[in-house]
């Protein structure tokens, strides 16, 4: 046998078999044909469902809905109860009391300067007011000279008390400020040596004697 008959002898039998797995392979069923792979069924909704949700997306420029009537009221009644007194306290009833004492207006002076010492800041220059008011001009060396003359007076107090002062006749500002002036440790001194150097129309600066003798000549004038 030559060459090209060897050749062509194998490429016959190549077709023939070629032929026949063509016809084997077609005449298997469709479900031998499908791979083996298991391939998992979609998700039931069942299985769907057991997925957790997604968080809330929370803006903050949406105010928060308001609480019922009925919830106001509970946290209200949560609240504890303060029991509110009408009562005064002491120092406001022993003021009440002076003022609406029926003694006369120089008694209840003297009563309301006495009670100064007692009251809270707050009530210092009102009931300093009210006790000036009341105080007669011979009343003041024995009640009220002491107080404005320490320089230690609270300053609410003086404050009041100096202004008062300058309304009183000369017989009593006069020797007052001298009083105050000479005391470099007092709040006013400064005040009433300048005070005195207008009423008087002349300025010792610190020989009291010649204060003394100007206030003596003024007093003694017509």
């Amino acid at each position: 046998m030559t060459t090209r008959a060897a050749i062509l002898t194998g490429a016959a039998v190549l077709a023939v078999g070629a032929a026949s797995v063509w016809l084997w392979l077609g005449s298997r069923p469709e479900d031998q044909l499908t791979p083996s792979v298991a391939i998992p069924p979609p998700p039931t909704s069942t299985e769907t469902s057991a997925v957790p949700p997604a968080p809330p997306i929370i803006d903050p420029s949406i105010p928060e809905p308001a609480s019922s009537p009925a919830q106001a009221e509970e946290i209200v009644s949560l609240a504890p109860h303060l029991p509110l007194s009408g009562e005064m306290l002491p120092w406001e009833a022993a003021v009440k009391h002076i003022l609406d004492s029926p003694s006369g207006p120089g008694v209840r002076a003297q009563a309301l300067f006495g009670l100064l010492p007692r009251l809270p800041e707050e009530a210092l220059a009102t009931t300093t007011e009210q006790a000036t008011t009341w105080l007669r001009d011979r009343d003041y060396a024995a009640t009220a000279a002491p107080l404005i003359e320490n320089p230690t007076t609270h300053g609410a107090i003086l404050s009041v008390m100096f202004s008062d002062l300058m309304e009183r006749p000369d017989p009593v500002t006069l020797p007052t400020l001298l009083a105050i002036a000479r005391q470099p440790s007092h709040p006013f001194a400064a005040a009433a040596r300048d005070n005195l150097s207008l009423l008087l129309g002349s300025n010792h600066g610190a020989d009291w004697a010649a204060w003394e003798s100007s206030i003596r000549q003024r007093l003694a004038g017509p």
